[in-house]
């Protein structure tokens, strides 16, 4: 009896293992990812119809993200100031090429704290939801520094798809993360021109869940403010200087200081202090023009007839130091403004005149093939070492090189902006104590 009990305890165990087996291998053969793939029980297909909806609507989220993601590289790689995305642990999301000009290699994943300690300051105050603002020199370069919080302003999805994304949304944190820190950069900026008290809210009643480093490339921007303050100061020097001349002479007149046989003498530097000055302010208003954008209508004008307008305007200092001009070869024509083209050329022949040699030399040759003008004189020459910087705004050569007599200041750095303007080329060659050959090539 014992025997036939165990028999049929046996036969039980073994046929309801079969039982179960059957009926649940069709449940263990479900893939989550596929759920219609395999034949199921009818009562399951409901279910199963469910998750395979939220696979295909979970899918077609993870490929926007990833469409968003690579959109979001293309803006940023091809941006020429650099772009750092971190997380709230500071890990690096997303750069671009042009941060790396300035942080050095970098990776993905990679902690801002790795590369610098000062670094890791920005993030810690931008986590703790204030904007930083620095401008830094580093390799040579100027560079203006924004670093902000980025807070998460986007909307919870349905409560459906919250209840069964997991499994699979997992996969895609990286892409999540950063198409949120995206769409909350935009978010913010939107509200941030329509809406400034809502930005407040969201800053002062959310944690920043990452940080946005943005890296605006200022050397050309250092560079032109620099340049302007250092003409600012010295052109309020330059005029300071005939202004004080021609005062002191006054205040001399009036005091009846000056002896009557020395007043024209007096008269005379008054005069060629006045002159100096209405020279240089003439020449501070050509600057300033051609500094903004200035535009003009160009017309066909003849390069000799040019020359011959600007030599005559000279014909006195010219037999005062009883110069040699000569004009030579085959004109041409260049499209240009006159009243430009002949302040580059008096400029030139100004200096070929003021800087040459009694009895000396100047040639002015043209070439209407190559559409070039060559302006030789045989003067005091200028230093090799200072070819390059000539053409900067008041640069004066050391008179211990050169005994240069000092001018205005300005008018190479006029016929470089002209030259420039009327898509002109400078070529400078000088030898000192030998002289001076500056040649002009028009396209």
């Amino acid at each position: 009896m014992s025997l036939i009990l165990f028999a049929c305890l046996i036969v039980s165990f073994i046929l309801a293992r079969s039982i179960a087996h059957f009926i649940t291998s069709p449940l263990n053969a479900l893939r989550l990812e596929n759920p219609l793939g395999i034949k199921s029980y009818e009562e399951l297909l409901p279910l199963l119809h469910k998750v395979d909806e939220q696979n295909r609507l979970i899918d077609v989220q993870i490929k926007q993200l990833q469409v968003d993601k690579d959109t979001f590289n293309t803006i940023t790689q091809n941006m020429d100031d650099g772009f750092l995305l971190l997380d709230s642990k500071g890990d690096i999301l997303s750069f671009n090429k042009s941060s790396m000009k300035f942080f050095g290699v970098l990776h993905e994943g990679m902690n801002i704290a790795v590369l610098d300690t000062h670094y890791k300051k920005w993030f810690e105050i931008a986590m703790q939801g204030s904007k930083h603002t620095e401008v830094i020199e580093h390799n040579d370069c100027t560079y203006q520094v924004i670093v902000e919080s980025v807070f998460n302003s986007a909307k919870p999805h349905d409560d459906d798809m919250d209840s069964n994304h997991d499994a699979k949304f997992d996969r895609s944190q990286d892409l999540e993360s950063l198409d949120s820190m995206l769409t909350t950069c935009i978010t913010e900026s939107k509200m941030q021109n329509s809406n400034l008290d809502s930005t407040k809210n969201i800053r002062n009643s959310a944690v920043p869940i990452g940080v946005a480093i943005i890296l605006l490339d200022i050397t050309e921007k250092a560079q032109r403010e620099q340049l302007r303050r250092e003409f600012s100061a010295n052109v309020s020097h330059e005029l300071k200087t005939p202004l004080t001349s021609i005062l002191a002479v006054l205040e001399m007149l009036q005091n009846n200081i000056i002896k009557q046989e020395d007043i024209p003498k007096f008269l005379g530097n008054m005069h060629k202090e006045a002159k100096r000055l209405m020279a240089l302010i003439e020449d501070i208003i050509i600057l300033n023009e051609l500094d903004n954008d200035y535009t003009f209508t160009p017309f066909s004008l003849s390069m000799q007839n040019l020359c011959e307008i600007v030599l005559a305007m000279f014909k006195d200092s010219i037999a005062q130091k009883h110069l040699y001009c000569t004009i030579r070869g085959d004109d041409f024509l260049v499209m240009g403004e006159q009243r430009l083209l002949l302040a580059m050329l008096s400029h030139l022949c100004e200096n070929a005149i003021k800087y040459n040699k009694d009895k000396g030399n100047i040639e002015l040759t043209l070439n209407a093939t190559h559409k070039t003008l060559c302006i030789k004189d045989s003067g005091i020459g200028i230093p090799e070492m200072y070819h390059e910087r000539v053409f900067e705004r008041f640069f004066c050569v050391d008179k211990s090189h050169s005994n240069m007599i000092n001018g205005t200041g300005l008018g190479l750095s006029i016929v470089k902006h002209v030259a420039h303007l009327h898509n002109a080329r400078i070529e400078l060659k000088s030898t000192l104590d030998v002289g001076t050959t500056i040649t002009l090539w028009f396209d």
